[in-house]
């Protein structure tokens, strides 16, 4: 499998954020048996969970959250906080075994990322800015892992695979910081996800089914609200399992998701031939 960190990375965030889309899905599991008369409907497919999920999200608008990733042994850690809409625009900071630490900015149209001093920039500079369109040998480079991340945080791209599960489950209900939340387990078909996405989502599922992965199972623990909380995966590779792990927090509270100082950024234009 090409890139396993960037891999990794890409279904660590999508994975747990939301997304619009629909596609068939499977047969409805049963009813919790735990209802609210204040609640919505307990989902019972994937297209479900995912049409409500969004809803709540788009109402909110912004939400904080944490991840842990790892593979082959090798755990990543990261926080990062979220605006969802036209304008949507994410940051995320994230430990590296072996590499240090990055941190990434998205905001429409652009992404900077941040790299430890290592990373050969210029004097003065830690981050790197990829715009759209930027062309040359460092943009090239970067701007595939770029839109992994982008498409990874956007929750107009991730989670299409709700839509398009095999299998569904309401498997219970769990307690997670004082929310009563519903636990979800849903298994989509890789090959189906590949024929049914596009753009860098396409080419990460391609990945997984290069390296034979044929199915991908997700929990998602989601509230009364329909707000997700928390999500999990493991995705057996040749490389060992990746796992992905995250949580969701303070949905509506102000995020603050700026440029990072002019004077610290080096365009992917200015670099060629360079680091």
């Amino acid at each position: 499998m090409r890139r396993p960190a960037a891999v990794l990375l890409t279904l660590a965030l999508a994975a747990g954020t939301a997304a619009c889309g629909s596609a068939e899905t499977a047969e409805p599991a049963a009813q919790s048996s735990k209802t609210n008369s204040s609640a919505a409907p307990t989902p019972t497919t994937g297209t479900m969970l995912l049409a409500s999920m969004t809803e709540a999200m788009q109402q909110k608008k912004t939400a904080k959250a944490t991840i842990k990733a790892g593979v082959a042994g090798q755990e990543m850690t990261g926080t990062g906080a979220f605006r969802f809409g036209s304008d949507f625009a994410a940051t995320l900071t994230m430990a590296l075994p072996n590499q240090g630490e990055i941190a990434v900015v998205l905001l429409p149209g652009t992404f900077y990322l941040k790299l430890p001093k290592e990373a050969g920039l210029p004097e003065g500079k830690s981050w790197v800015r990829v715009a759209k369109g930027d062309s040359g040998p460092i943009a090239d480079s970067l701007g595939p892992v770029l839109d992994q991340f982008g498409s990874g945080l956007d929750p107009e791209e991730s989670l299409r695979y709700l839509g398009s599960a095999t299998a569904f489950k309401v498997a219970g209900t769990e307690t997670l910081d004082g929310v009563e939340t519903t636990k979800y387990v849903t298994t989509v078909d890789v090959a189906r996800l590949v024929a049914e996405s596009e753009g860098t989502q396409k080419q990460t599922y391609q990945q997984l089914l290069d390296a034979g992965q044929k199915t991908l199972t997700a929990t998602t623990w989601v509230g009364r609200d329909q707000l997700p909380r928390k999500y999990a995966t493991t995705i057996e590779t040749p490389q060992g399992p990746v796992t992905a792990e995250g949580t969701y927090s303070d949905w509506g509270a102000p995020v603050d998701i700026q440029e990072p100082p002019a004077a610290e950024v080096v365009s992917a234009e200015e670099m060629q031939g360079g680091a």
